[in-house]
């Protein structure tokens, strides 16, 4: 059984030649809390978009 509510691999979303997201890695546990903190355009809301499948991933 897992022991992850969140576990991604290698996602990637590529905006045209820009990548917002490359080669996503994460997991997250049962009792964590998940808090993105990175500088403007380092792709947390792209992140926390693809992860809600509300932008597909590649």
């Amino acid at each position: 059984m897992c022991d992850h509510l969140i576990a991604t691999t290698e996602s990637t979303r590529p905006f045209g030649k820009f990548s917002g997201v490359e080669s996503l890695d994460l997991r997250v546990g049962k009792a964590e809390v998940l808090g993105p903190l990175r500088p403007d355009g380092a792709g947390k809301t792209t992140t926390i978009k693809m992860l809600t499948t509300l932008l597909p991933l590649t």
